[in-house]
């Protein structure tokens, strides 16, 4: 045959078929390395692509790329058509005929051409594709099952008391400001909106867990913000421990003698001012705990299972529901990486229920785990003000628990 090839297409069905001869494929670096030496701008691999379609459904570039495969056509014999110079081995001539440079860019945007034209066709066949794809499956069985499977009685809940800061006062009216009186109020709220919960979702067991912060004690606090505190410490544990008594006393009526509750110390809670200072378990979280059981030893707590963590009042280690539970004030996390696996010690830990920041958040950690980060009945302060923290209206949450499932469901109870 007479080797003068005259068109970009030639040329590139040649150097493809002489690369599908020598590596087994297209290469597309070494490609353009051929074709660069030939006087020939680079191509992207999206551009080789459409080379090899194209040639594939041309008999002429198909032809010749075979001939190249079968060593009929090698890459010396291609020569310029100006000056019929072969090209030999690697001592290419950078040179290319008249006729390939001034139609390029033209060979160039039919290529594109092309390219949209499949494109549309595609297109079209996907669409007609999918109708009938569509009617066959809308036709069809529900992927879907109707049933609804009841689970009654396999919920548990789980109420998050925390940061209630009894005998602090705020004078800010952002949201209300924030006393004793108004913490009654708020808590009363709460505690109607937990029994709907139990009323609706048909719940029999429920835990209620205090995650810190349960008095304001006078001693946290310089002594120009003394004027802060509604109360001595003994009036905050006294009417801190009443609050809980109340709680519990109502919840039991109607949780049918399945209402568990378990406390733990805050850094607002801790005897010594100083935390470099305090002794360990020296808090009033041990103080109320320790009142709760004797309350319930000369009968006047029944129907309730207390939580005995009085050895580490700092962290509660439960199961609800078949999951591993820690709960823990968090005062000492910090940063926002994952904190679960701090707790591990013999097994693994489903959800981590911390509070201390005064603002809600659940973040997913490894696998289906949860940390749940517990709100305060108080809402915005002048700690948060002073810190330029977020305006958080006052809540407390709700843990709904499913014993089949891994699902873990949150109710934030905003309180006015």
């Amino acid at each position: 045959m007479d080797n003068k090839f005259t068109t970009v297409e030639e040329l590139y069905a040649v150097v493809i078929g002489v690369q599908l001869k020598d590596e087994g494929k297209v290469v597309s670096a070494k490609f353009n390395k051929i074709i660069g030496e030939l006087g020939l701008d680079r191509v992207s691999v999206n551009d080789i692509k459409d080379i090899v379609e194209e040639i594939r459904n041309d008999e002429y570039l198909t032809e010749l790329k075979n001939n190249a495969i079968e060593g009929k056509i090698t890459l010396g014999d291609l020569r310029s058509v100006e000056d019929k110079k072969v090209f030999n081995g690697n001592d290419y001539h950078k040179v290319v005929s008249t006729y390939v440079a001034e139609n390029e860019k033209v060979l160039s945007d039919l290529r594109e051409i092309r390219r949209h034209n499949k494109e549309g066709a595609y297109l079209q066949m996907l669409i007609e594709g999918l109708k009938d794809s569509l009617v066959d499956e809308l036709d069809g069985k529900s992927y879907i099952d109707k049933e609804i499977v009841d689970s009654s009685g396999e919920k548990e809940l789980v109420v998050l008391l925390s940061d209630f800061h009894l005998g602090y006062i705020n004078r800010d009216l952002t949201h209300g400001g924030y006393s004793f009186s108004i913490l009654k109020k708020r808590l009363n709220q709460f505690i109607q909106e937990t029994i709907l919960t139990i009323q609706e979702r048909n719940i029999n067991n429920v835990t209620v867990y205090f995650v810190g912060d349960l008095v304001e004690h006078i001693n946290m606090r310089e002594v120009n913000q003394a004027f802060d505190t509604e109360f001595t410490l003994a009036e905050q544990i006294s009417k801190g421990t009443k609050v809980l008594v109340d709680i519990l006393g109502t919840l039991s009526e109607h949780t049918k003698g399945n209402l568990r509750f378990g406390m733990i110390g805050g850094n607002h809670d801790r005897l010594q001012g100083n935390k470099n200072h305090k002794v360990y378990n020296d808090n009033v979280s041990y103080i109320v705990l320790d009142t709760l059981f004797l309350l319930q030893e000369t009968g006047a707590l029944q129907g309730i299972t207390l939580i005995d963590n009085r050895e580490d009042v700092y962290t509660i280690r439960d199961n609800v529901a078949g999951k591993e539970i820690i709960v823990n004030h968090g005062d000492f996390l910090k940063g926002k990486g994952n904190h679960i696996n701090k707790f591990i010690i013999d097994k693994a830990i489903d959800l981590l229920i911390t509070g201390h920041v005064h603002h809600f958040s659940a973040r997913q950690e490894d696998f289906a785990r949860m940390h749940i980060v517990a709100s305060s009945p108080m809402g915005y302060n002048n700690y948060a003000k002073e810190l330029n923290l977020s305006k958080t209206k006052p809540s407390q949450q709700l843990v709904i628990l499913d014993n089949n499932v891994e699902d873990i469901e949150i109710k934030t109870v905003f309180l006015d």
